[in-house]
C-alpha cells in the first residue's frame, strides 16, 4: 500500500523509486537496496535506482551481466538468487557491492508477462538468513516494482510513438485532421487549423463540417459527397473534390481523400483526412477548356469561311462557263 503511495503521489517513475526504495530500506533493514535494469541484449544492466550505502555511486551506475554475481544470475535464470555469507560462498561482488561492505544479500527478478524487466537487490552489512516467507514477500514487492517500470516504459514508448506521428503528420504540406465516428475532430496539423484561421487547440474538439464548411449539418446531409463517412461505413479510403469560398467569395477547390483507422478488432474508429489545394489545377483547367472551346469555335468558323470560298469558286466558274456558252452561242 505504502509503495503505491509512492508511487502514485510522483508524477514519474524515477521520481518515486527513490522514496520507493527508503521503505524498503526501512522495513527489511537492509544497508543497501538496489534496481538493475538489463540492457535489450541482456550483457549489461544499469543501477537505476540505489539507496542506503552507495559509495559514490550513483543512478546510471552500470555493470555486466554475469552468473557469478547476484544480480546477474536473478536477471539470467528469473529465480532469486541468494548470498547469505560472500565469505563463504563462490559468488563475486559487483564493485558497487564491495565497496559496500556488503557481507550477504539477497536479488530477486522482476518479472511482467514472463519477462524479466530488472532485479530488485537487498543487501546486508553482515551474514543473514532469509526464511520462506520473507522471500515470498520480497518477490511480491519486486513484481509490483516491475509492473511499475514497465508501466512507464510503455508510456515513454507511447509518447515518444505519438511525438513520431505527430511529427510526420506536421511536416504533411497538405491539411491533415483526425476524425471520429461523431466526426469530432480529434487531431489537427498546423496547415489546416491554418487554412481555416484557427489555433490548433480550438479545431480539435470540434465537430469537422463546422471548421471545414461553416455549416451546422454535415456536408453529406446537404447532398455533398464525403468521404469521411464513406470511409466509416465501408472502411475503404474515399475521395471527393469540395468547392469552398473565402473572404471574398471566390471559389477554393479542394481535394479531400479520407482513409480509415482500425482499432485491434478490426473496426473503424476513426478516419484520416487530407486536404489539398487544387484551385490553381482547377483554374489552369478551366482556362485550357475555354480555350479549346475557343479554338473549336474559330476552327468551325475557319472552316465554314473555307467551305463557303470553294461554294463561291465552284459558282463562279459555272457563270463563267455559262457565260462562254451564251457567247459561242451568239457567234
Amino acid at each position: 500500500y505504502e509503495l503505491g503511495n509512492a508511487f502514485l503521489s510522483a508524477k514519474k517513475m524515477d521520481q518515486a523509486m527513490e522514496p520507493a526504495l527508503e521503505l524498503l530500506l526501512a522495513h527489511y533493514d537492509a544497508g543497501l537496496v538496489a534496481v538493475a535494469v538489463p540492457d535489450m541484449g541482456m550483457k549489461e544492466m544499469e543501477y537505476i535506482s540505489i539507496v542506503g550505502c552507495t559509495k559514490g555511486f550513483e543512478p546510471g551506475a552500470r555493470a555486466a551481466i554475469s552468473r557469478q554475481d547476484i544480480a546477474g544470475i536473478a536477471i539470467i535464470e528469473r529465480c532469486p538468487a541468494i548470498v547469505t555469507d560472500y565469505s563463504e560462498g563462490d559468488f563475486t561482488r559487483s564493485e558497487l557491492f564491495e565497496r559496500c561492505g556488503v557481507q550477504s544479500g539477497i536479488c530477486i527478478p522482476m518479472t511482467v508477462d514472463n519477462s524479466v524487466v530488472g532485479a530488485l537487490c537487498f543487501m546486508y552489512f553482515k551474514p543473514r538468513q532469509f526464511d520462506t516467507a520473507e522471500l515470498w514477500y520480497m518477490n511480491v514487492v519486486a513484481n509490483i516494482l516491475g509492473v511499475y517500470i514497465e508501466k512507464e516504459r510503455s508510456l515513454e514508448k507511447l509518447e515518444e510513438s505519438r511525438a513520431y506521428i505527430t511529427s510526420v503528420l506536421e511536416g504533411i504540406g497538405d491539411g491533415v485532421i483526425v476524425v471520429d465516428r461523431d466526426l469530432k475532430v480529434k487531431f489537427a496539423n498546423r496547415v489546416f487549423s491554418d487554412e481555416h484561421d484557427r489555433f490548433q487547440e480550438e479545431v480539435i474538439g470540434g465537430l469537422c463540417y463546422e471548421f471545414i464548411h461553416g455549416k451546422d449539418k454535415p456536408c453529406f446531409e446537404n447532398g455533398e459527397k464525403c468521404p469521411v463517412q464513406e470511409v466509416l461505413e465501408t472502411g475503404e479510403p474515399s475521395t471527393a473534390e469540395h468547392t469552398h469560398y473565402d473572404e471574398d467569395g471566390e471559389p477554393i477547390y479542394v481535394q479531400v481523400n479520407a482513409y480509415p483507422i482500425f482499432d485491434p478488432f478490426g473496426n473503424v474508429v476513426a478516419a484520416v483526412e487530407t486536404t489539398f489545394d487544387i484551385t490553381g489545377r482547377v483554374s489552369l483547367e478551366h482556362d485550357l477548356e475555354k480555350r479549346v472551346k475557343e479554338l473549336e469555335e474559330f476552327y468551325d468558323m475557319a472552316v465554314g469561311r473555307e467551305l463557303r470560298m470553294m461554294e463561291l469558286k465552284e459558282d463562279i466558274v459555272k457563270l463563267e462557263e455559262e457565260l462562254e456558252r451564251l457567247r459561242n452561242k451568239t457567234k
